[in-house]
């Protein structure tokens, strides 16, 4: 015998197989999933959620949404592919040491102009008596 439940608009019983079915198919984005036969929404690949809803980002997207699967699409202020480069670098920190300005490139990207005596990406080096001479050391 099957398990009924009541049907309170039609005033007669009916299968709970086919209530499931019926409520899932209510509820699960069926452009992106399907229902299962225990009334549970299965997901197509990436597509995530209890109904299907979400898009799955592409793996590692950091600051990012998308609007279809493995998109990586960049909330304001945020650059790259995996959305990782803050656009707002040189404002909202200090990756230029000793006293080098800061100099936005677009993208995320950025150099610093070092002072005399530093060089490197972030002027992170102390230039030694052999580069600030302008030759190159010759015995180690």
């Amino acid at each position: 015998p099957r398990l009924r439940e009541p049907n309170p608009d039609l005033g007669s019983p009916l299968p709970r197989q086919s209530l499931a079915a019926d409520d899932c198919s209510s509820h699960c984005d069926l452009a992106h999933g399907c229902c299962a036969p225990d009334g549970s929404c299965r997901c197509d690949p990436g597509w995530e959620g209890l109904h299907c809803e979400r898009c799955v980002r592409m793996p590692g997207c950091q600051h990012g949404t998308c609007h279809q699967p493995w998109q990586c699409i960049c909330h304001l202020g945020w650059a790259g592919k995996f959305c990782d480069k803050d656009e707002h670098i040189c404002t909202t920190q200090t990756p230029c040491q000793n006293g080098g300005q800061c100099v936005y490139d677009g993208g995320g990207e950025y150099h610093c102009v070092c002072p005399p005596g530093f060089h490197g990406r972030d002027c992170e080096r102390k230039a030694g008596p052999c580069e600030q001479a302008g030759s190159p050391c010759q015995n180690g």
